[in-house]
């Protein structure tokens, strides 16, 4: 029969009458319980403690600023938090190093992702560290230690293309096809173009006002708020063909929403999308992919999934472009488009620039190559 521990012999008893062990360290750490065998306990855990994981931490992360963060930035933060986990979710947070973080980063790179891609992966990491040190888990960040490789290829939405303006301009008695080209004759962002209502409107001026926008919080439920910016704040010209579409009911009122949702309320996320999907599918704006399914018997059956190939970004681009084009300078342009600062301007109509620049060396080797005799 094994012997008997005598827990009490273990540890001091003090005079309140509890046992008190002590855990050498810098500084040593003090137990206490009333019960020595529930004290031998905690000292054994304490010596052997289990090793708080990283997905652990990150959740505990997303669950405290989840909710603080933009839901466009929500939107953008999402892969990268749930390719953490699948990368470093079961190490504990105190093993992940900065090579592992890196190694996260490089994979990025061999797979061809944009810098706004990578950069964002590690500032989730970054913001899940920061998070840590704040809670105690850990003394350092490693992913501080991280650079984003050299060569990264910039992401960049291209206006599209002018057949698909024309398709827009020509579609505006399709299921909600007046929003295409209220975004396309205004420049707005979808957040701010949702939340113009009748009164923002001055038909008799020819200006429309952009003084909010809407932001979606948990479940995609709207709220209005302050434009991305303080530049975001302003003044548009209401363009002839804009105005000649854009019929204001007689009942309407100020206050209510040129693109409402439900019941006149703000557009929600989810009707957003149900409603940009249907305009892009009645306007032949998709690509179309067949899906193989099973029915709730085990059976195949086939689906087409109709995927839109323009977002409303883009056309804020074309918008953008069209100021280029027409001879618009810099500084009003960046009034019109909402811009913080004049290098976001600078920085699209430098890229027009490149851009038609390389139609006309593409059009003049063209030139050279139909009417003379290559010398090579």
């Amino acid at each position: 029969m094994p012997k008997q521990i005598d827990y009490a012999a273990l540890f001091t008893k003090r005079k309140d009458g509890r046992y008190q062990a002590v855990i050498p360290g810098s500084p040593p750490k003090y137990l206490y319980d009333r019960d020595p065998r529930l004290l031998y306990d905690k000292v054994e855990a304490a010596k052997n403690p289990v090793p708080t994981l990283f997905k652990d931490v990150a959740e505990q992360w997303h669950d405290h600023h989840w909710e603080k963060i933009r839901a466009g930035t929500q939107v953008c933060y999402q892969p990268s938090f749930e390719r953490a986990i699948d990368e470093c979710g079961n190490s504990p947070l105190v093993d992940v190093t900065a090579g592992d973080i890196n190694k996260v980063i490089l994979g990025l790179k061999d797979d061809g992702k944009s810098m706004k891609t990578v950069s964002t992966q590690r500032t989730v990491f970054k913001l899940i560290f920061d998070y840590a040190i704040l809670q105690g888990y850990t003394k350092y960040n490693p992913a501080l230690s991280v650079s984003i490789p050299h060569g990264l290829p910039k992401s960049r939405r291209e206006a599209p293309e002018d057949d698909v303006i024309e398709t827009i301009r020509k579609n505006i008695d399709k299921y909600f096809g007046l929003f295409p080209m209220f975004l396309l004759y205004t420049g707005f962002r979808r957040s701010e173009a949702l939340a113009i209502k009748w009164g923002d409107i001055d038909f008799e001026n020819e200006t429309i006002t952009c003084s909010k926008a809407l932001e979606y919080s948990g479940g995609g439920r709207p709220r209005e708020k302050e434009p991305k910016t303080k530049a975001g704040a302003r003044a548009v010209p209401l363009l002839s063909d804009l105005k000649s579409v854009l019929k204001r009911p007689k009942s309407v009122k100020n206050d209510e929403y040129v693109f409402p949702g439900k019941n006149g309320v703000a557009m929600p996320d989810s009707a957003f999308r149900r409603h940009w999907e249907h305009y892009c599918k009645d306007s032949g704006l998709t690509t179309v992919t067949r899906e193989t399914r099973k029915n709730k018997k085990g059976k195949d059956y086939q689906v087409d999934i109709f995927t839109p190939t323009i977002t409303p970004h883009q056309l804020r681009h074309a918008y953008a472009t069209i100021l280029y084009e027409a001879g618009i300078d810099e500084l009003t342009a960046k009034e019109l488009l909402g811009h913080a600062d004049i290098a976001t301007t600078r920085a699209i109509y430098t890229h027009l620039r490149q851009k038609k620049r390389g139609k006309a060396n593409a059009a003049l080797n063209e030139h050279f190559a139909a009417n003379y005799t290559p010398l090579a």
